[in-house]
């Protein structure tokens, strides 16, 4: 492990955007990240709700990418930004572009950051988000060659200057016409961690009576103003974000919830033993077909359609 990668484990930036990707997603969501050796992007993005294949992950090292791989994430790409992102189709609600270089392109042209945000800008989503980190510790104007990028299509919600090993700038760029929820939630998060154990913070605590904490959500569905998604909780925990409020229902009504599916019309040969057997399990969360489930005899996990469902168990 590199000493990049074990700084960026402790670093208070890197967990104060991690958080915030989290704020810019819903389960249903397509996600691009640069990530490192750790995964520590992707794998925040994992435990939002976001289906491992939707999240890619980008890197020129081969070995990061095979971990990827192992994580789910089957669509990355091993390769420099600029070389490989005009291959990815579709649209993407989230993209991630952490560099460590600074914002001035590479000499031999196979690295062009401003190309690279002028993709991202082409393949957003309606309210989706831009993410850009860069080093300016080794090049005069920094921050105004990173601002030059941005193009007419994209706000600029939020940017930071801090240091860790070499200056370092973060831009956080929307397609969204109204940014000011995005950005309230950012400074929250930012103030929140940063305060985080610090001494004044405990000077300021001393000898006073803690208030009891309320949860941040209520149970049940509601509507998220800054994700734009319908939210399910249970107390103060995020189960799932999604566009529509019938799956945010349905995901309400059966998750964590113990259920009898009988195995439906299935033209796969490794699963054609299984047609018309009657199974038991649990409900996880919503996938990519229809709803991810954790089969009590096999251990594992399965995504099947709704319809298959017989019945709720106690």
């Amino acid at each position: 492990m590199t000493y990049n990668t074990t700084l960026k484990k402790r670093s208070k930036m890197k967990r104060i955007m991690n958080i915030f990707l989290t704020q810019c997603t819903t389960a249903d969501s397509n996600a691009i990240v640069i990530d490192a050796d750790s995964l520590m992007s992707s794998k925040t993005l994992i435990r939002r709700g976001l289906t491992p294949e939707n999240i890619i992950v980008l890197n020129n090292n081969k070995d990061i990418i095979k971990k990827a791989y192992k994580q789910g994430h089957t669509n990355s790409v091993v390769g420099i930004s600029t070389s490989v992102l005009p291959y990815l189709p579709g649209l993407y609600d989230l993209i991630y572009l952490d560099y460590c270089g600074t914002p001035a392109a590479n000499k031999n042209g196979y690295w062009n950051p401003h190309m690279d945000v002028l993709w991202s800008a082409d393949r957003l989503t309606e309210n989706g988000v831009v993410i850009v980190t860069f080093t300016t510790g080794h090049i005069d104007n920094a921050i105004q060659r990173a601002n030059l990028m941005i193009p007419n299509s994209l706000t600029l919600v939020k940017e930071v200057s801090y240091c860790e090993t070499t200056p370092m700038y973060v831009m956080i760029l929307s397609k969204s016409p109204d940014v000011k929820p995005l950005r309230d939630r950012f400074n929250l998060i930012y103030t929140k961690v940063k305060n985080h154990k610090s001494k004044l913070v405990q000077q300021m605590t001393i000898g006073k009576k803690r208030k009891a904490s309320t949860p941040a959500y209520v149970t049940g569905v509601s509507w998220n103003k800054v994700s734009k998604a319908w939210q399910v909780c249970v107390k103060n925990k995020t189960l799932g974000r999604y566009k529509k409020r019938e799956d945010a229902n349905l995901l309400s009504k059966f998750i964590s919830k113990k259920i009898t599916v009988i195995w439906g019309k299935d033209h796969r040969k490794a699963f054609k033993q299984y047609v018309g057997h009657e199974f038991k399990c649990t409900v996880v969360k919503k996938g990519k077909t229809g709803w991810l489930v954790h089969w009590e005899e096999e251990g594992n996990f399965g995504d099947i359609p709704l319809k298959w469902i017989k019945e709720l168990r106690d």
